[in-house]
């Protein structure tokens, strides 16, 4: 049986952790989604610069 805590430190998908990189970056289109032991690395094309954020996986 699941907890409530457990419940809700679901994983993120790729496409959430995607979606929080956009947010936290205000926007930017998604180059590459890679998973990591803590969590995904996310590359994000913007104003035509790249950036690496970190989204944690938990």
């Amino acid at each position: 049986m699941i907890s409530g805590g457990e419940a809700q430190r679901e994983r993120l998908s790729p496409s959430d952790a995607a979606r929080v990189a956009q947010q936290q970056n205000g926007g930017g289109r998604v180059l590459t989604v890679d998973r990591g032991a803590d969590g995904y690395r996310v590359k994000l094309l913007k104003n035509g610069d790249v950036r690496v954020v970190f989204v944690p996986g938990s």
